[in-house]
């Protein structure tokens, strides 16, 4: 999310004040990125926000970064070593 400063042909976009959301089950965080440039091969979407409509669902809850990142860190660790059930066919 930022506010686009600037794109071309190639779809090549600049976006000021960005941050990156990062939405992990019942909690999020925004992460600043400051000015950002995107190579227009990466983009799907561009679309504006309506900045008067709530845009998170009442039970998602702000976290610090720090918070996100212990918790997508016990996530991996538990996918990494969680048991694999075998498929039987």
């Amino acid at each position: 999310m930022g506010t686009l400063r600037s794109f071309d042909q190639f779809a090549n976009a600049v976006l000021e004040g960005a941050c990156e959301r990062v939405i992990v089950g019942d909690l999020y965080c925004d992460i600043p990125l400051g000015l950002y440039v995107i190579r227009g091969e990466n983009v799907v979407l561009i679309g504006e926000m309506d900045l008067e409509r709530e845009e998170l669902p009442p039970h998602i809850t702000r976290v610090p970064t720090e918070e996100i990142r212990k918790v997508i860190q016990c996530c991996d660790i538990y996918i990494h070593f969680s048991p694999r059930v075998p498929i039987i066919i």
